[in-house]
């Protein structure tokens, strides 16, 4: 059955085109890090994240409503992927600069929300952004769990692996310590171990699914 509220919200949603909106300020913020490296206030430092924070609210909101119309979880196609793995990747670089304070992980975050949105912009001019993909997906629980689940283990896996990319380019710049280079191993360490915890388990409970579903574990068949 057609729902109204979900088609008024739909248009007000492409109206107001949050995910747009997200990726220009993104990319407002990553210009205003590297600003900061070199003028170097420690008030801009955290009004970049402030930025940051402020555009991550306005994405939140996208992702929910996007949720209130299809009333299915936020990763239910290529296009909703990759609105979902921006959105994990902007939350834990904001995180990971409230443990840092050094202004690159609002560099990285508005950088890789950027970029993330911008490959979302160019799906979206491909097919339908509220198409799901055909497989099994009718089932709300499995999609709830395995498949957050295992997008939550990639996005991760991202950001440890850009979070590594920087800290080997910044080890051959001078002025960088042992200290500086042992707590981004750290940082990098720990979200490898959460990808990896976080990927089993999406990977177990995709073989429960396909148990339930088709009466045996996932076999790579064709279906």
């Amino acid at each position: 059955a057609v729902s109204w509220s979900g088609i008024l919200a739909e248009y007000r949603l492409n109206g107001w085109a949050p995910f747009y909106l997200s990726s220009v300020m993104y990319l407002f913020a990553s210009v205003l890090a590297v600003l900061s490296w070199f003028l170097k206030p420690a008030w801009m430092c955290r009004f970049t994240w402030t930025i940051i924070l402020l555009t991550f609210v306005i994405h939140t909101v996208g992702l929910v409503a996007r949720i209130y119309i299809s009333g299915r979880a936020p990763v239910t196609s290529i296009y909703s992927s990759a609105l979902a793995i921006a959105w994990g990747m902007v939350l834990s670089f904001l995180i990971i600069e409230v443990a840092t304070k050094r202004g690159v992980a609002n560099f990285m975050g508005g950088l890789t929300g950027f970029l993330t949105l911008l490959v979302a912009y160019g799906l979206s001019l491909t097919d339908d952004t509220f198409a799901v993909l055909q497989a099994v997906l009718d089932t709300q629980f499995w999609l709830w769990t395995h498949v957050t689940i295992i997008a939550v283990g990639y996005i991760l896996t991202m950001v440890a692996g850009f979070w590594a990319i920087w800290m080997i380019a910044v080890s051959w710049l001078p002025g960088t310590t042992t200290a500086d280079m042992k707590r981004s191993a750290d940082i990098t360490y720990g979200l490898i171990c959460a990808a990896t915890v976080l990927s089993f388990l999406g990977t177990v409970l995709g073989g429960l699914w396909a148990d339930v579903s088709w009466g045996r574990f996932w076999g790579w068949d064709p279906k």
